[in-house]
């Protein structure tokens, strides 16, 4: 292959601009994508199942070339992907060399998309992206309505799930959408809205797009807001959540990216009010349409909103996509503000502390934020007790902070650590 590349008549002292975009391979098909850094470098980009495959593209003769590697594992590179533009037929050719080998695989030839990145959706150097008008408004009030109705009807069923900060959970696209699907199909603005969750989700798998990134296929109404959820932030590398207001509503909260970011053991130490005091709203007025991206590692919180009458609850729309491949949105990859106590390395003093501030500053404030039901028997009992009892001496918190960690025993320790259940979801 080499030899009859050399032909192609890549414009390596270009400026590469033919190299730039989505190129689709395969009868699938597959997909990569070749983008210009701040720096005016070239970057090969493949989401694959084990997660985003890139590398920088450099010169090298009549190809670009790059050593690729997963982002969450730099120093262990995969191979090396070298690409060159055959300009009378307008497509690329690649080879990938796996590490450790020494010849080239068979020539790979892609055709460059149609499809065209949003400007728009592009995540802010902040990981934020605020998206006003971001799909129909009047739509968008219409599907709230019905939504609504859909959940008084089913209220107590196993149809939904009520999760944290008093939402209940619909899910209108993906594995458990059917029950709402069925429903809205024989409702009176049936067509509206089954046009609308088109319109979104087709303006959602947009935004994936214009990120490097994937949609899940779960897309989710949280209805209902009568609680401000625990701040948390989402764990999963390269996950992005964007939420669509149905309702007008106050925003999601997140840390106030102005305020100075604390270092880890800061963080770890930061008492609780102080964490609820830097949560502000990620942009002002939340419209019917509105939307806004938050990208993983942003802690966040669903805000209170009060009931209207005569309007439906509090109605936003959850959906993540992700640069890394995943099918279904995963609620273990979420981590509260109490969750770092949890680990044997923190002093059980300090894991008692965290646990109980957190119980009794919100209880103050009005909020039910239990960390205890995140678990299990005598676990949970331990977690509770942390939670709700003041004055505890040293020997009991040991004793306490044992259980819940590790369950009943002297003898268990670290190696029988077991991750909270995550019995309830905390969407934002």
């Amino acid at each position: 292959p080499t030899q009859r590349m050399a032909g192609y008549g890549t414009s390596v002292a270009g400026d590469y601009s033919e190299f730039l975009g989505c190129w689709l391979y395969g009868t699938k098909p597959l997909e990569y994508r070749i983008t210009r850094g701040d720096t005016g470098a070239l970057h090969y980009v493949q989401l694959q199942r084990a997660g985003r495959l890139s590398g920088v593209l450099e010169p090298h003769g009549d190809w670009l070339q790059a050593e690729l590697s997963l982002d969450d594992n730099r120093d262990q590179p995969t191979g090396t992907i070298r690409v060159s533009f055959d300009k009378a037929e307008g497509t690329l050719v690649s080879n990938f060399k796996a590490k450790g080998k020494n010849e080239w695989s068979k020539d790979t030839i892609a055709r460059k998309s149609q499809r065209t990145v949003n400007s728009s959706y592009v995540l802010d150097a902040d990981g934020i992206c605020r998206l006003p008008g971001f799909v129909t408004a009047s739509a968008a009030s219409a599907a709230s309505r019905v939504i609504h109705a859909f959940v008084m009807l089913n209220m107590g069923s196993d149809v939904i799930t009520q999760i944290t900060g008093n939402r209940f959970e619909v899910f209108l696209l993906g594995v458990k959408s059917e029950p709402f699907l069925e429903f809205a199909k024989h409702h009176a603005l049936g067509q509206e809205v089954l046009a609308f969750l088109e319109e979104l989700r087709q303006k959602l798998s947009d935004a994936a797009f214009a990120n490097g990134g994937r949609l899940s296929e779960d897309i989710v109404a949280l209805v209902g807001a009568s609680e401000m959820q625990a701040p948390h932030v989402d764990l999963k590398l390269g996950q992005v959540q964007v939420i669509t207001a149905l309702t007008a509503t106050p925003s999601t909260l997140v840390f106030d990216p102005a305020a100075s970011k604390p270092s880890l053991k800061d963080a770890f130490e930061m008492i609780v009010s102080e964490i609820y005091a830097n949560m502000v709203p990620v942009c002002g007025d939340f419209e019917p349409g509105d939307a806004v991206q938050v990208r993983d590692g942003i802690v966040h919180a669903g805000p209170k909103s009060e009931d209207q009458r005569g309007q439906p609850p509090r109605t936003v729309v959850f959906a993540t996509y992700s640069t890394h491949a995943m099918e279904h949105y995963n609620v273990d990859s979420q981590y509260k503000f109490w969750d770092w106590a949890f680990f044997f390395e923190v002093p059980a003093e300090m894991a008692y502390r965290r646990l109980f501030d957190t119980h009794h500053f919100t209880k103050e404030r009005g909020m039910n934020v239990t960390p205890w039901v995140y678990f299990e028997g005598v676990r949970q009992e331990a977690c509770k007790k942390l939670c709700t009892t003041e004055g505890l001496d040293d020997d009991e918190v040991m004793r306490l902070v044992h259980e819940w960690r590790y369950g009943s025993g002297p003898d268990r320790g670290p190696d029988d650590l077991r991750q909270p259940t995550q019995a309830d979801g905390s969407h934002s």
